[in-house]
């Protein structure tokens, strides 16, 4: 199976660290996994050692069409980021399942509550996770 994560960052904390720690899980497991990034960061060359494919796509959090090309080539699409919602929309377009991890749902509601778009890609999303306790 393969599988698109996307992270704002390749950093060594919060929400890209827990996309690192699912990607290594996943490769070990079996998976083929590649993330893509709206910029580069120190996380990359670790995840390229275990197996794990990085791509640096500055329009991946801003332009559907660049998720519903990269959905095309895969089984299911991880979104690690709130502000990844468009890239729910270009998963959907290619009828890929998608999973969106929205890490700080005190912001995902005020993102909701006043964006019309986001409030829809919360309907669009295979699965929407919120792992935290205030959720």
């Amino acid at each position: 199976m393969k599988i698109f994560m996307v992270v704002n960052e390749l950093a060594f904390s919060g929400v890209p660290a827990a996309c690192f720690n699912l990607s290594a899980d996943l490769v070990r497991i079996g998976f083929t996994v590649f993330v893509v990034s709206a910029s580069a960061g120190p996380q990359r060359e670790m995840n390229e050692k275990m197996g794990v494919v990085v791509r640096i796509v500055p329009t991946i959090l801003t332009d559907p069409t660049t998720s519903y090309a990269l959905s095309q080539q895969v089984d299911v699409a991880i979104v690690h980021t709130l502000i990844g919602y468009n890239c729910i929309y270009g998963a959907n377009a290619a009828r890929v399942p998608v999973l969106w991890g929205i890490h700080d749902p005190e912001f995902g509601v005020q993102m909701a509550t006043n964006n019309p778009i986001v409030r829809n890609a919360l309907k669009m999303a295979t699965f929407t996770i919120f792992p935290s306790k205030w959720s």
